[in-house]
């Protein structure tokens, strides 16, 4: 569990918070309880982010699969040079990677004999990019955040950190890209655009792009960069005036505008892309049911601690994503669900009999809070 950003996600909820009643305080005390007793029990340096270096890698990739095609284009003797050092640059990390990586240098060498012969843009994009794929699989990389980001507080941080070269708008026209080569990116053109997602820039945040002016923010937690990373998605769309259609995380973090809209419709990109935690949040129940049921089978075999473990995880990672969504709709269900949690947790301490009792009872509110959010979500076809 990352319980320290987990914390931080807890106590810093945004504009959200508002949504909340005086009725909900008891299940959101038991819950920042219960994240301070386990930070109290981990405290110390954080864990070394293993999967980092790989990360590092994928995020080369997918640089290289979207600017080669144009670097070639260009004929640009600076551009063509700096691609031929990013894939080198790729190779030396993936070699440092070990043996788990070792099948695909072949792959990877074959990419870097027609990048070093500045040939095949077409090619080189699709292979570099399906290589990113490939090593993200072998270490269980993520394309996507572990809960829905909050795009009004990565419009703040854009503001703070990244308007200064970027733009207030985007649009790579800040008061400090004057002089900087290459110019910051305009995140609102159409050709950006067309290869843009929001994995894409949590990665660059994440880890600067090789030879630019563009940093890595490492002072930024990865809650804050994928809340920049969505909020970068949202820029050219108009204000939502609807709701979202169904989708996942996953799909919204790793998909391009063009994609989403092929999937559907235009109409629904606005929305997508603006109000994320409602379009994910069927997706987020049915991950709770589903947890729900695994914290069940964990009491019934006398593992209590791994049921108070996946309890925690699902209400700070599931149920708090919802709660804006249900509590407009059915407050009082709102009200059940966080008494129900806490009627679950304290019996973890009593028994498995008795914390099975209580888990059919969150099952059966689950339900109900499916029903909640998937009257709150329309679909939208393509005129």
């Amino acid at each position: 569990m990352h319980l320290t950003a987990l914390a931080r996600r807890k106590f810093d909820m945004g504009p959200r918070r508002r949504f909340r009643s005086p009725g909900t305080r008891i299940g959101a005390l038991w819950a920042a309880l219960t994240v301070l007793t386990a930070l109290d029990a981990s405290a110390g340096e954080p864990a070394a982010d293993e999967g980092r270096p790989w990360a590092r890698v994928v995020a080369l990739l997918q640089y290289l699969g979207s600017d080669y095609p144009a670097a070639v284009a260009s004929g640009d003797t600076f551009e063509l040079d700096e691609q031929a050092q990013l894939m080198n640059e790729v190779m030396k990390s993936t070699e440092a990677l070990g043996e788990k990586a070792r099948a695909v240098l072949p792959r990877l060498r074959a990419v870097q004999q027609r990048v070093e012969q500045r040939e095949d843009p077409a090619g080189v994009a699709r292979d570099a990019r399906a290589l990113a794929e490939v090593l993200m699989a072998k270490v269980g990389l993520k394309a996507a955040p572990p809960h829905p980001p909050n795009v009004s507080k990565g419009e703040s941080l854009f503001s703070q950190r990244c308007a200064a070269c970027h733009g207030a708008g985007g649009k790579g026209d800040g008061p400090a890209a004057a002089g900087l080569k290459p110019a910051p990116a305009d995140l609102t053109s159409q050709a950006v655009r067309a290869e843009l997602t929001a994995y894409r820039v949590f990665n660059t945040v994440s880890f600067g792009v090789l030879n630019t002016p563009m940093p890595a923010f490492h002072d930024l937690s990865a809650d804050e960069r994928w809340d920049v990373a969505f909020y970068v998605l949202s820029l050219t769309h108009p204000k939502c005036d609807g709701l979202p259609v169904p989708t996942t995380l996953e799909r919204l973090a790793s998909k391009t505008d063009a994609q989403l809209a092929r999937e559907h419709g235009p109409a629904a990109l606005a929305c997508l892309r603006k109000s994320v935690p409602e379009a994910v949040a069927v997706q987020a129940v049915r991950v709770a049911e589903q947890r729900v049921r695994e914290a069940l089978a964990a009491a019934q075999a006398g593992a209590l601690e791994r049921t108070r473990e996946v309890l925690l995880d699902t209400y700070i990672f599931e149920i708090e994503s919802v709660e804006p969504l249900m509590w407009s709709r059915d407050a009082e269900l709102v009200r059940q669900i966080e008494l129900q949690w806490a009627s679950a947790r304290a019996a973890t301490g009593v028994g498995p009999a008795e914390t099975a009792v209580e888990l059919k009872k969150i099952s059966a509110l689950l339900v109900r809070a499916r029903k909640v959010v998937e009257s709150r979500l329309v679909t939208v076809t393509t005129r």
